[in-house]
């Protein structure tokens, strides 16, 4: 269990650094991974009962919080990289 905490503090320091170092719209786009992850903790407070496999849970909204930041970091990586007389 020590070992998925790890892996969601270092879910949260690398989207908080993400935040910090991105400017304008793209900062408010880095909250989507926290915001996936919130609604999991949102979801395991309101039905306890129903998440007796609580740390593969976590490992699996956290890989999709990773998924979701990989997407959206390719995304401003090709929009930035565009002329912008294209735009």
């Amino acid at each position: 269990m020590f070992g998925v905490f790890l892996f969601i503090l270092a879910f949260v320091v690398v989207v908080l650094r993400t935040i910090v170092r991105w400017k304008g719209a793209w900062r408010w786009v880095a909250f989507l991974p926290l915001v996936v992850l919130a609604v999991a903790v949102v979801n395991i407070v309101l039905h306890p009962a129903s998440h007796n496999l609580l740390p593969f849970e976590l490992i699996m909204w956290v890989v999709l919080g990773f998924a979701v930041l990989g997407i959206v970091a390719a995304a401003r990586t090709q929009f930035l990289k565009t002329p912008k007389a294209d735009r």
